[in-house]
């Protein structure tokens, strides 16, 4: 295994941990983040830890993350630091992320600020049709249920299987380029819970993912019919599939019930982005 295969192993490993934190800080709630983003951010943290403001400080971070120093008074601007850090990551989210930095956060005691933004905007390899879209019945828990929106797609292949250690099922959804993937896990509910599933949702799991999943047919999916972006900010999909092809076991596969999700570069296997949905509202 090479040292970047490595890095991305335990990066999926560490977004695991992040996530486990999460939800249970906020158990009913939607969780959306960036392993990959956070990560580099804590990274560079690290470079800096020993007051190595300078110059070499500033040509690590060029070197190995892109990044560069800006010399900012907070001491007498604390406000319009705020500013400076908060229009620089609405541009390079392109408008999704507004105001992370709440006003009074800046002040005479801050030393140092170290900003990562990741944005993903990817459309899916074939565009879902609206004419399509339908609504449907969403089940946040037992006593609970809302609707919304689900998207029909027929005849393009799609690739699934039947996990057996997570007892979910698996949709892996390709964006244009196949550069990364969508990844849906539903946990079966008459093996698992969610929570149950998550206890067995670890690095080597994620990492096999896409080793295992092989080609079906006919798909519902919501998200946008064009694709996903996204800049840590949470994205909701619903998703009903159904196979019926000769020869072949029919499977149907319907997200109407809380699930993980998962945007994963292919190459290494980085998880750029993960999530759970509670609630598509």
């Amino acid at each position: 295994m090479s040292n970047m295969q490595h890095i991305a192993t335990a990066e999926v490993g560490f977004g695991l941990d992040v996530y486990n934190e999460l939800i249970r800080a906020q158990p009913n709630d939607n969780a959306f983040f960036s392993p990959l983003s956070l990560l580099l951010a804590l990274a560079m943290t690290l470079l800096g830890a020993q007051e190595n403001f300078l110059t070499s400080f500033n040509e690590s971070c060029h070197k190995f993350y892109g990044s560069y120093l800006q010399l900012v008074d907070f001491k007498n601007k604390a406000s319009e630091c705020e500013l400076i850090v908060n229009n620089w990551v609405q541009q390079k989210t392109n408008n999704k992320i507004k105001n992370l930095i709440p006003q009074g956060t800046f002040n005479q005691l801050t030393t140092i600020v170290l900003v990562n933004v990741l944005h993903f905007k990817g459309s899916w390899h074939k565009h879902f049709r609206k004419s399509a879209t339908a609504e449907k019945n969403f089940k946040i828990s037992q006593d609970q249920t809302i609707s919304a929106p689900f998207m029909n797609f027929n005849n393009e292949k799609i690739k699934y299987y039947y996990d057996d250690t997570l007892e979910s099922q698996v949709l892996q959804i390709p964006f244009i380029g196949n550069t990364a993937n969508f990844i849906v896990i539903l946990p079966n509910l008459t093996k698992t819970s969610l929570p149950e599933m998550k206890k067995k949702l670890t690095s080597d799991v994620i990492k096999k993912i896409s080793e295992k999943v092989s080609n079906w047919l006919k798909a519902y999916i919501e998200i946008s019919e064009e694709g996903v972006e996204a800049a840590a900010a949470t994205a909701v999909i619903g998703m009903r599939t159904s196979s019926r092809v000769p020869s072949l076991p029919r499977v149907e596969v319907n997200a109407d019930r809380p699930f993980v999700f998962l945007i994963k570069e292919s190459t290494l296997g980085a998880v750029l982005f993960m999530g759970r949905l509670k609630n598509p509202k």
